[in-house]
């Protein structure tokens, strides 16, 4: 059986990282308005960035990465958000 990165996760995700994996762009605008680190990592060392690339969310990509996203961020394993987008 093949895992998504989000199903085997153990705990929940920060908001803009949730957001950002649902592809909701009104919702992640609204939390880097009120502030919302976009480089914050988890445990896992993965960011929002990730997030939108393990969904495919293009436009909310574009957001996290325009307002300052680290496109090269490494998550477990040394993967980057290149690598999910990829999948």
């Amino acid at each position: 059986m093949v895992h998504s990165a989000y199903e085997v996760r153990d705990g929940p995700l920060p908001d803009l990282h949730e957001e950002a994996r649902a592809g909701s762009d009104k919702a992640v605008t609204a939390l880097l308005a009120a502030g919302a680190p976009v480089n914050a990592a988890t445990d896992w060392g993965d960011t929002a960035l990730h997030w939108t690339a393990v969904g495919g969310h293009v436009r909310v990509m574009r957001q996290v990465l325009e307002a300052g996203s680290n496109r090269l961020s490494r998550a477990d394993l040394h993967r980057t958000p290149i690598f999910y987008a990829s999948r």
